[in-house]
């Protein structure tokens, strides 16, 4: 393949061994140069099940990755099929529902534009991988993978064409550095009753935080966050709640929350489209 000009594969995780990426065609693909991603079909239509199938095949395919030492890779989620505008809450439920297993920062979607662009504009996932069928010409320009041709022979075999339009597209080997082309790493501070509050975007792209509780070292709200973008803002409540902002890969605006004496970071989206 890489003599082909292929410089990246995807592969599925399923229930299905046979169609599986294997351990052999993993170490062959890295130790060819290749990059690796990975996406998640559990049949077609597997986003009809929602919440509770979003969790479902959550848990099995970063058990897959993991498996394969793939440890914290971001997961591309298959709606391969025509979604229409009454199934998109369900669509949207079962990202919730991957999200809540693995963590927004590593979920991820593959569909037609519309399916694409709606999970994107509401903040359900962080990657996206759009395929040209039921896109009627469209490309969303968010979307870090897109699928230009399908079922073609090459390389021996059968294949689809892919592109990456980012230079983080959830790939593996994971990126050294956070922020894709044309982001910025910045840093923020605030000070409460004389006491100074810290965040920053850390060099391989996660949010760090530094206050008074952490004994003058950094520490990173979610070790399993994909790279972001730009950031971090930072900022108190009145009642003591420590808020970052920050913008992560695919252009949206996330958020980062603590509590007083608490010691989980809560992540939500505020959606946007944020450069």
């Amino acid at each position: 393949m890489v003599s082909n000009g292929y410089t990246f594969i995807v592969r599925y995780g399923s229930r299905d061994p046979s169609k599986n990426l294997t351990r052999a065609e993993l170490d062959s693909a890295l130790a060819n140069g290749l990059q690796v991603c990975v996406v998640w079909q559990e049949g077609k239509t597997q986003m009809l099940r929602g919440y509770g199938g979003g969790q479902t095949d959550a848990l099995d395919a970063d058990e897959f990755v993991n498996s394969l030492g793939l440890y914290g890779i971001p997961l591309y989620f298959s709606a391969d099929w025509d979604v229409q505008s009454n199934e998109q809450d369900e669509v949207h439920a079962y990202l919730d529902g991957a999200a809540s297993v693995i963590g927004r920062p590593r979920t991820g979607i593959y569909g037609g534009y519309p399916a694409v662009s709606k999970a994107l504009n509401a903040g359900k996932a962080t990657w996206a991988w759009q395929c040209f069928a039921w896109s009627g010409g469209n490309w969303d320009e968010r979307a870090h993978l897109r699928q230009v041709r399908i079922d073609y022979a090459r390389c021996g075999g059968t294949i689809d064409d892919d592109e990456a339009w980012a230079s983080d597209y959830a790939q593996w080997p994971r990126p050294a550095s956070g922020p894709q082309e044309g982001g910025m790493m910045s840093a923020s501070c605030a000070i409460r009753d004389g006491k100074r509050y810290y965040a920053c975007i850390w060099s391989d792209g996660k949010v760090n935080y530094k206050g008074p509780d952490t004994d003058g070292r950094w520490w990173a709200c979610d070790a399993t966050q994909s790279p972001a973008r730009s950031g971090a803002g930072i900022t108190l409540t009145d009642d003591g709640t420590v808020v970052i902002a920050y913008t992560n890969g695919a252009g949206v605006v996330c958020t980062y929350e603590r509590p007083p004496g608490g010691s989980a970071w809560a992540w939500a989206s505020l959606g946007g489209d944020a450069k």
